[in-house]
């Protein structure tokens, strides 16, 4: 189960990057069939806090935050930083 958000840097948005992860981790919720009080107990949430992130309400979380959650759920979140052009990496942010 992987999937890719791809944001340049024209169109960044913190509620599209946040609104992207929240959507990772419902999709781990289904894929392991997990109801939301197991995954939000495996997270250190609150069983309330995780339905209202599966439901895109998102103000207060963080995009670490949410990159942690997954993480507890068996996700990697990883931020890549790149020239324009395509090249050279030059910072890599992993949560794994």
């Amino acid at each position: 189960m992987t999937g890719e958000l791809k944001l340049d840097s024209c169109q960044y948005d913190e509620n599209k990057l946040k609104s992207g992860i929240a959507d990772h981790i419902a999709c781990r919720l289904e894929f392991y069939g997990l109801t939301q009080t197991e995954a939000a107990t495996r997270m250190g949430l609150r069983q309330p806090d995780l339905s209202a992130v599966l439901n895109g309400k998102l103000k207060g979380f963080s995009v670490e935050r949410l990159a942690h959650c997954l993480s507890a759920l068996g996700g990697n979140f990883r931020l890549t930083v790149k020239e324009a052009s395509g090249s050279d990496e030059h910072f890599v942010l992993k949560d794994s």
